[in-house]
């Protein structure tokens, strides 16, 4: 039993981590849309992320 209730407390603070990091990019999300707004009503040209190119097959 002693095994269980200490991965119980495990699992509990894995999830308490879990949600904090949750809240932590939620936060970051807001403050990026913020900037994309202020950025769009500047004129400012948002674009698109980079993508890697292609690796080639041969």
């Amino acid at each position: 039993d002693a095994e269980f209730k200490g991965q119980r407390q495990t699992d509990v603070r894995e999830k308490h981590r879990l949600i904090q990091l949750v809240q932590l990019q939620a936060q970051e999300m807001d403050a990026l849309k913020e900037e994309i707004n202020l950025l769009s009503r500047k004129g400012g040209h948002i674009l698109p992320p980079a993508q890697a190119p292609l690796p080639q097959t041969t």
